[in-house]
């Protein structure tokens, strides 16, 4: 039990490595025609549209801020009451559990590629599922279910793809296929999926020249605040994106960019967060001289609980508390160990950590990044518990389709190559800071805590038992299998 676990743990790490800050708004790539219930405008098409509905690409890969937003909320209103009117009934219809036969929706891929039409709404966001909570493999129908809650889905006005009725993200067929090929059949497991902005030994130097400069010009004189922070931030000039673990062209890793780049934002207090969280600048301890540069915080997911039937061949995910944030010290390798750092967090630090991570999943409900990057988190999982269960072999599925970029692109976006640093300043009792959470070096590893993992035979082998692919009409790919009626499948999915 355990070694598997550790197994599953080495072929899972995923990461969103917060180092310097970054500057950025909207992500450049797919603006694809829309479709039913106006979705078609949230992915699909050549690179330039909206992406991730929260990050600007230009064609050097500088990422910019671009914020404009409704508060009034009559786009949405607008929005959501079009896609009520053109989406399918049967998908607008929530359901608790909503089963996505993978080799059915391949077959749906492959066709509608061979037919030369784009992907419909439907299959490019997974029958509106906003969360994965159980894998199944199926011996009867030689097939993989992903299974968890769903509804009808719209664009939002800030172009995020969210649920009808709860405003949750929506699941990406994209970002599926992604963490699929990264834990694809007959290949290593990916051992690291991460995103880390790095200053360069260059602007370091500068950075650290300017921060005298300026700390002493702010002490000293009348020099206001703005002037300060753009002349640290001319002199760190652009950091580094590096992306591991899956193409830094996807909407995937633009994803986690984006997130990492807002969660620092949000701690450095130049974002006031949907939800109340105790930011790291309000508490941060004024020292003088000290640059506070070498703060680093890191996203690594943790699930209350992962439990799994006796053969691995079904997987419940406990959807509490998926993603925490640590310091650079609480770190987790692939066995769930913490790295050794010589890096320690202060006070400050590490009462942003905890808040931050107490109210993800509310600050997700509210702001649809931060549930895109739960759902990423969701979909890695399962593609690694596949790889990991040998579920492929078990269901003679070479995914054949799905890892040929040919056929299902997902390359298509102006990748991240540097970012501008976010720099916050204070003045206080006599003392100047300006910190820039992050650090030189990354030490890029997360995993799940074993103790995470449990056996829950009974109730997953219960539930396996009523599934079957036997009802479903021909070119049917998704249903909706209620635990209380599983028989009772809704004739759509087609």
């Amino acid at each position: 039990m355990r070694n598997f676990f550790k197994l599953f743990l080495a072929s899972f790490i995923i990461l969103i490595a917060a180092t310097n800050n970054s500057a950025f708004g909207q992500a450049g790539g797919a603006g694809g025609a829309g479709g039913a219930g106006g979705a078609g405008g949230a992915a699909g098409g050549a690179a330039g549209g909206a992406g991730t509905g929260g990050v600007e690409i230009d064609a050097s890969g500088v990422l910019r801020a671009n914020m404009n937003r409704d508060f009034s909320g009559k786009i949405d209103r607008d929005l959501a009451r079009a896609a009520r009117a053109s989406l399918n009934q049967d998908l607008q219809r929530p359901s608790s559990l909503r089963m996505v036969s993978l080799k059915r929706l391949e077959e749906a891929v492959a066709a509608t590629h061979a037919a030369g039409k784009p992907l419909s709404d439907d299959i490019r966001h997974l029958a509106g599922l906003t969360r994965i909570t159980n894998v199944f493999y199926l011996p009867d129908a030689s097939d993989i279910v992903l299974a968890g809650p769903a509804e009808g889905f719209y664009v939002n006005g800030r172009g995020r793809v969210v649920g009808l009725e709860s405003g949750a993200a929506t699941m990406h067929f994209e970002d599926l296929v992604v963490a699929l090929r990264a834990f694809a059949p007959k290949q290593r497991p990916t051992p690291v999926i991460s995103v880390s902005i790095d200053p360069t030994e260059q602007g370091i130097r500068n950075y650290n020249q300017a921060f005298a400069k300026w700390g002493q010009l702010a002490l000293t004189t009348n020099v206001d605040d703005a002037t300060v922070r753009a002349g640290l931030i001319a002199a760190m000039g652009p950091q580094e994106v590096t992306i591991k673990g899956v193409s830094n062209k996807t909407r995937f890793a633009l994803v986690l960019t984006e997130a990492d780049y807002r969660m620092k934002l949000i701690g450095l207090g130049l974002e006031i967060p949907a939800v109340r969280i105790n930011n790291y600048f309000d508490q941060m301890p004024m020292i003088p001289g000290n640059a506070n540069a070498s703060i680093r915080w890191f996203f690594q997911p943790k699930y209350q609980g992962v439990f799994v039937n006796s053969d691995e061949t079904a997987l419940r995910l406990d959807l509490a508390n998926t993603v925490e944030l640590v310091p650079a010290e609480d770190r987790l390798d692939a066995a769930g160990r913490k790295v050794e750092t010589k890096e320690k967090s202060n006070k400050a630090s590490r009462n942003f950590c905890f808040s931050f991570t107490k109210e993800f999943d509310r600050l997700a409900a509210k702001d649809t990044l931060f549930g895109e990057l739960r759902n990423l988190v969701d979909l890695t999982v399962a593609a690694a518990f596949i790889q990991r269960s040998d579920l492929f072999s078990k269901a003679g599925w070479d995914m054949a389709v799905f890892n040929d970029e040919s056929k299902v692109p997902t390359q298509r976006y102006n990748a991240p190559t540097h970012i501008e640093p976010v720099v916050n300043i204070a003045r206080r009792n006599g003392a100047f800071s300006a910190p820039i959470a992050g650090g030189v070096s990354l030490q890029p590893h997360a995993a799940f805590v074993n103790e995470s993992l449990s056996r829950d035979d009974a109730s997953l082998d219960e539930l396996r038992g009523k599934l079957s692919l036997a009802h479903l009409a021909d070119r049917q790919w998704w249903w909706d299998a209620e635990p209380a009626e599983t028989d009772r499948p809704v004739k759509s999915g087609k």
